[in-house]
């Protein structure tokens, strides 16, 4: 017997494979310097010590603007879009584990972050998401 789970289950590893094949935007060119994997080394615009799990989120930006990362607990995969300074980021798909409140704050306030950035700086190798003049996060090169 199919339960409720097991339809979840099928539906979600569908949309998985469909998104993995699929180009999210044929058009798409992300800057080398842009390209790679990131790791977060703060969290703006929250006291220093809210999200002690930061260290286990990471981004990756391909070249043809596919984004994925890992949040401690949970996979995200987006797709990404920048012109000069401003880069804004697509509907965020994520795996539904559930894990401990410290990787889904993390999670939560990643999503928020890849969701309200609209500007980037590039600067010795460490990237810094804005919500206009505001940081949101930075991230170190791997």
């Amino acid at each position: 017997m199919i339960t409720k789970n097991s339809y979840i289950s099928i539906i979600l590893s569908f949309f998985c494979i469909v998104f993995s094949s699929a180009k999210w935007n044929e058009s798409a060119s992300i800057p080398q310097t842009l390209v790679g994997k990131w790791n977060v080394v703060q969290f703006h615009s929250v006291h220093k010590d809210a999200y002690p799990k930061k260290q286990s989120a990471t981004i990756q930006i391909d070249a043809d603007g596919m984004t994925t990362g890992f949040v401690g607990c949970n996979r995200i995969r987006t797709s990404c879009v920048v012109d000069d300074d401003s880069i804004r980021f697509g509907t965020i798909l994520s795996t539904r584990k559930f894990c401990q409140k410290e990787y889904m704050d993390v999670e939560d306030y990643m999503k928020e972050v890849l969701t309200n950035s609209n500007m980037f700086v590039l600067k010795n190798n460490m990237l810094t998401l804005l919500s206009g003049k505001k940081k949101l996060v930075t991230f170190s090169k791997e």
